[in-house]
């Protein structure tokens, strides 16, 4: 098989030819996060409780419950329904490795003689398949949208086929809220600054339609004004078959119930699960600023954000309508009645992630840092070396002339439309340097291959291979890789053995999981964690400086990380850029500060992922108070850091 694998010192995407065990689909599992859906407690309760419910009812009237478990996965829901006194399951999977999981899982169980497995999708089945149909559903086929993992066709088209006209479904039915709001945190995340950055070009922009799924409860909103009480939006009967309609419009009347005009930023979305068709069982995504006796954390599914595509002020007391549209497996929003799907004009959004859309903000509003760029760059030649960065539109301003390397044809495109609009005639495009007529070297650093921090320091390699011969000053002056051990509430369970879950032992899917986790993914992985809270289990250390006379291919270190906490789960990397040629200052891609007085709670870069490092249960069961986990960290060919650990 083959597996793609991105060079960070060249940039290129390289494809390893692999050995047939080494990253096999079973793999794959481990890489999804199913733990932490399986470890929901909450949703597992909900669906045991609706089950229950179900098979009740069909007993009570003289009927059998014959069950029918849509995308199984490890069987747990089977096996809840068996426990619940279902008289036959049928459990259907498409995925082979998975299915391999759930088979080895009910042979072990007491309830194999009431299970039978079907490996397929549940809508290429047809009734030979399925043999006598069902008269109940269970089905976990939902995402932080609801409906974009396929749940409006999964249901609709199982009626007559896998189950009887008439029959129950867990969960019965489904409904839909918003709060609108104002934010300009959130609002960062998807309207490009066209003031600061002073270009015409994303004015107007719509920006993306899509969802932008974040963990809202744990983020940092200060600023974040709630406009008026939840509205319902969109609901789906489960049930009635004839009822689910993929594409779907509803005009929605808002009123801005504050005390004073108010911009419409977007649109914080959740859904309610009715388990049991009575309203008495609900599993919710509300965000706790919103219900916090409702909320609870999960990873899986998330309250989420829209944004509409219009700049519009809501005055005090006054209405707007607002549209709500959805097709098989999106909503999209708009203001007033039109249903049609906005679409990025500017290019930006189709290009970057919502967090790189945060960063360029970032900098455009870096008043400190833009100002230091200033002076640095004043009457001089200047050469930026990035791939989606804006910083060399920033430098034009003063710099005598700028010469910006950029390898991406689409942004290539961008930065091309830009120069135009703010007619910057000393500024230069360029995907290769030949010439070393320059004085100054320009960096943010970021390159969009880059999923780690650490992998930006491509931007080395690129000085070295395209400035290698110039005495130029540089904007960048060191990097340093730092580190802090940390106890986090929740994000241990992305990727932690799941083992006895709701009483049933679902041990064979951990023993696929936890070695393909570490045979398949990075031992440091990214993730946002202004997104997940924590507390500090150990001080900020510095385990690398790097500065342009580093020999990076020899770049390693040997480090004790102290742990001052026996919780601590969690071992966290960043970088920290340290800019200026007269002056000094550091911009940090982790903690930016403290949330407390104690120095305990960090506030984290927004629109960078950090590294995190998983302490495993080996690991975990020798940490006490003083003890030290040691790391080794080296640059490997590819141009991005190997890490290695032990206690």
């Amino acid at each position: 098989m083959f597996k793609e694998e991105i060079n960070h010192i060249t940039g290129e995407r390289e494809w390893r030819v692999t050995e047939g065990n080494d990253f096999d689909l079973a793999k794959e599992i481990a890489i999804t996060g199913f733990g932490d859906m399986i470890l929901d407690y909450d949703r597992n309760d909900g669906y045991e409780a609706g089950l229950i419910s179900c098979i009740s009812k069909k007993k009570a009237n003289g009927e059998k419950a014959n069950v029918v478990d849509i995308g199984t996965g490890t069987g747990l829901l089977s096996l809840m329904a068996a426990r619940g006194g279902a008289d036959s399951v049928k459990a259907v999977e498409v995925f082979k490795p998975m299915a391999d999981i759930a088979r080895k899982i009910f042979k072990e169980c007491e309830y194999a003689d009431k299970i039978k497995l079907i490996t397929s999708r549940s809508t290429d089945l047809n009734r030979k398949d399925v043999g006598t149909k069902g008269n109940i559903i269970v089905a976990e086929v939902f995402d932080t949208e609801l409906i974009g993992e396929g749940a409006l066709r999964t249901f609709k088209e199982a009626f007559g086929v896998l189950v009887e006209k008439g029959s129950s479904v867990v969960p019965a039915r489904a409904t839909v809220f918003v709060v609108p709001f104002e934010s300009a945190i959130l609002r960062s995340f998807n309207k490009i600054d066209s003031i600061n950055l002073d270009c015409s070009l994303f004015e107007n922009c719509p920006g993306s339609h899509s969802v932008f799924d974040c963990q809202l409860s744990e983020m940092d909103l200060p600023d974040l004004v709630l406009l008026s009480d939840p509205i319902r939006v969109s609901h789906f009967n489960f049930e009635d078959p004839d009822s689910i309609i993929f594409d779907e419009v509803a005009v929605s009347v808002i009123k801005n119930e504050t005390n004073q005009d108010h911009r419409l930023d977007g649109f914080i979305f959740w859904w309610d699960t009715d388990m049991t068709g009575n309203g008495d069982v609900i599993v919710s995504t509300v965000p706790n600023f919103i219900d916090p006796e409702r909320h609870i954390w999960r990873d899986h599914w998330m309250p989420a954000v829209y944004y509409p595509p219009q700049d519009i002020v809501i005055k005090k007391n006054s209405e707007l309508k607002v549209c709500c549209s959805h097709d098989e497996y999106s909503f999209w929003f708009n203001v007033g009645e039109s249903s049609s799907k906005p679409a990025c004009t500017c290019g930006m959004h189709m290009l970057f992630s919502r967090n790189s859309i945060c960063r360029m903000n970032e900098l455009s509003s870096d008043v400190q840092l833009l100002n230091l760029l200033s002076e640095d760059v004043k009457g001089k030649n200047v050469v930026c070396l990035n791939e989606g960065s804006l910083i060399g539109i920033f430098a034009a301003k003063d710099a005598k002339n700028v010469t910006i390397l950029e390898n991406n044809r689409h942004f290539h495109r961008i930065l091309s439309d830009i120069i135009r609009d703010r007619e910057l005639k000393n500024v230069e495009l360029v995907d290769s340097i030949k010439s070393q007529d320059f004085d100054f070297i320009l960096t943010e650093p970021f390159y969009m291959s880059a999923m780690l921090p650490w992998e930006n320091l491509r931007y080395f390699f690129d000085k070295k291979k395209y400035c290698q011969n110039s005495k130029a000053e540089t904007f960048l002056k060191k990097a340093y890789l730092k580190c802090v051990p940390l106890f986090t509430e929740h994000l241990w369970k992305i990727g932690a053995p799941v083992g006895i879950v709701s009483g049933f032992d679902l041990g064979e899917f951990d023993k696929v999981t936890q070695p393909a986790k570490k045979a398949t993914t990075a031992i440091v992985e990214p993730h946002p964690l202004w997104e997940y809270s924590g507390v500090v289990a150990g001080d900020v250390q510095v385990l690398m400086e790097i500065d342009g006379h580093t020999q990076l291919s020899e770049l390693e270190c040997r480090q004790s990380i102290k742990i001052k906490n026996s919780d601590c789960n969690v071992i966290v990397f960043w970088m920290d850029w340290q800019y200026g040629t007269n002056k000094s200052i550091v911009r940090s891609t982790g903690i930016e500060g403290f949330k407390n007085s104690g120095r305990t709670v960090p506030q984290w870069n927004k629109f960078s992922k950090q590294g995190v490092f998983f302490i495993d249960k080996e690991m975990s069961d020798k940490l006490k108070e003083g003890h030290s986990i040691e790391a080794t960290i080296s640059m490997n060919a590819k141009g991005t850091l190997d890490f290695a650990f032990h206690s």
